[in-house]
């Protein structure tokens, strides 16, 4: 169970990244920092998920 948990922990990051920015354009907030963390979870998640589904497999 705790291989699939990692192997699915990218995915995780890049949900938890599409839901700041949902945040971010639904409250009409002019900070950038919040785009920033939702960039940098969504392209981290991309890059975790690849390479947990390398090692694990």
């Amino acid at each position: 169970m705790l291989k699939e948990l990692l192997k699915y922990l990218g995915i995780i990051f890049m949900i938890i990244g599409v839901a700041i920015l949902g945040y971010y354009i639904f409250n009409n907030l002019i900070n950038n920092g919040l785009l920033i963390l939702a960039g940098a979870l969504m392209v981290g998640g991309v890059a975790v998920h690849v390479i947990m589904t390398r090692i694990l497999e």
